[in-house]
């Protein structure tokens, strides 16, 4: 009987095991974590080191506007998406459709506003009117 049930046992296959455990995804999440808070760190002192003062400013303004235009451009609701995910007997497919048109129509609308009343708009940002655009372009993807 100690025979048969040797042989039962070897025959089944083995538990997968984790790849590279817990320890392994820990440590992964720790560098990415530290290394996104090193670039920005570093590009501080790269930048004000090559470019001129005036350039660095516009930079500056320029990446502090992005996030106030992405949440400005789509009323923060493609962070709905995110939220609803995860709710019982949610019809994603549907509900992510409802999202993207209306991120979509909210940020057209607002970039033909911005365009439109281009002149206004880079006067009250502070930035060279040619950036407008290139900012639409950033925030598009960022959304």
């Amino acid at each position: 009987m100690t025979g048969a049930s040797s042989k039962t046992t070897s025959m089944l296959p083995a538990a997968p095991q984790p790849r590279g455990g817990v320890v392994r995804q820990i440590i992964n999440q720790l560098g990415v974590a530290i290394a996104s808070k090193l670039v920005p760190l570093a590009a501080i002192f790269l930048y004000s080191r090559m470019m001129s003062v005036a350039d660095y400013g516009v930079l500056n303004l320029f990446q502090s506007y992005l996030w106030i235009f992405a949440l400005a451009l789509s009323l923060n609701l493609h962070v709905a998406v995110g939220r609803y995910i995860y709710l019982p007997g949610a019809a994603f497919e549907s509900f992510l459709g409802t999202t993207l048109l209306s991120v979509g129509a909210v940020f057209a609308v607002g970039s033909v506003a911005i365009l439109a009343l281009a002149d206004a708009t880079s006067v009250l940002l502070g930035m060279p009117q040619i950036l407008l655009p290139l900012m639409l372009v950033t925030v598009a993807g960022q959304l």
